[in-house]
């Protein structure tokens, strides 16, 4: 069961292929421990609308018709947020919902059928959780599905209210499926909209690289450019927002000075004796120096991230310094 991508656990590389701060773009996990690659491509509109497709590859030496769950899950941390989520009569998933933040908004779950794709069985569990235990998806989820007999690797097919929602998909063979949200019913996103919203989303990336970032020589060939795209679209997908209470130490020993030549030693032992108290709450606007192990701000590496983010997108160079 993997909720996050990570270096290790038979993950051969993951990553955005392409991606851009105002439309959206295109990322791959090659998942070689499941024997199954896994492309997600998203689209987001400037009134704040997005769509989502999700696209599974079985790997060349995968079991035919292996079988895969996915699950998809939304949370809602605030405490007078509202969300329900129902299965539809001419299928997928419908969910409503408001928070003070968003306003009205609605999230439709659809199957998308396309050539060696196979149909899913769906299960839909809706749950009432604690605010702060919300982000701690991963662990309910683990819970939930151990509360079922071994024979069972599904969720309980419950949905309605509540403020976690998780929607299993499981197939055999290759899936694919479209995730939409809109915050006005009448704008929501169609499967053929976001077709033609990715096809214009890779191409207008290529493009604006190109010129953004003209080649030089001897840096012109396709293997130099799809490098480099990646490497801008794996910066700027990795661009995050996060909000909370820090965790700060406020006591300052000698030992944390560093003067001794096995400082180290001593800042460890300190550390037992730490006064830790809570500050904030926060928030932050940032790229981050790795999304797999160090997945947070950091003001060094920050200036750097910049240098390159300022020539792509200045408005949003401004606003991670402005937080």
């Amino acid at each position: 069961l993997r909720h996050t991508c990570e270096q290790d656990e038979g993950m051969a590389g993951y990553g955005w292929t392409s991606y851009d701060t105002r439309t959206g773009g295109v990322h791959l996990v090659n998942d070689t421990g499941n024997q199954v690659d896994i492309v997600t491509q998203f689209s987001k509109t400037k009134e704040g609308n997005w769509g989502l497709r999700v696209t599974s590859l079985p790997r060349e030496n995968a079991a035919i018709h292996q079988q895969t769950s996915v699950f998809f899950y939304v949370g809602l941390e605030r405490a007078e947020a509202t969300m329900k989520c129902m299965k539809r009569v001419s299928g997928g998933i419908a969910c409503t919902g408001r928070t003070t933040d968003l306003g009205d908004f609605n999230i439709l779950i659809l199957d998308h059928q396309r050539e060696g794709s196979s149909s899913a069985q769906t299960t839909v569990k809706s749950m009432t959780v604690a605010a702060e235990g919300i982000w701690q998806a991963k662990s309910t989820l683990s819970q939930e599905l151990k509360r079922r007999s071994p024979e069972q690797v599904s969720l309980e097919d419950q949905a309605g209210q509540g403020n976690i929602h998780f929607v299993q998909k499981s197939f055999k063979g290759g899936f694919e499926f479209d995730v939409f949200f809109s915050s006005d019913s009448n704008t929501i996103m169609t499967s053929d909209a976001l077709t033609q919203a990715i096809t214009d989303g890779r191409k207008g990336f290529r493009e604006r690289f190109s010129s953004v970032y003209a080649p030089q020589e001897p840096f012109t060939t396709a293997e130099y450019s799809r490098f480099s795209q990646y490497l801008l679209s794996n910066l700027i997908g990795g661009i995050g927002y996060f909000y909370g209470k820090s965790r700060v130490d406020t006591s300052s020993p000698e030992a944390y000075s560093e003067n001794d030549p096995n400082f180290w030693e001593k800042a460890n032992a300190a550390r037992t004796h730490a006064i830790v108290e809570d500050d904030g709450p926060h928030e932050l606007f940032s790229a981050v120096p790795s999304r797999p192990f160090f997945p947070r701000g950091f003001l060094w590496d920050e200036g750097f991230h910049l240098q390159v983010v300022m020539d792509w997108d200045m408005d949003v160079a401004l606003e991670i310094v402005s937080s």
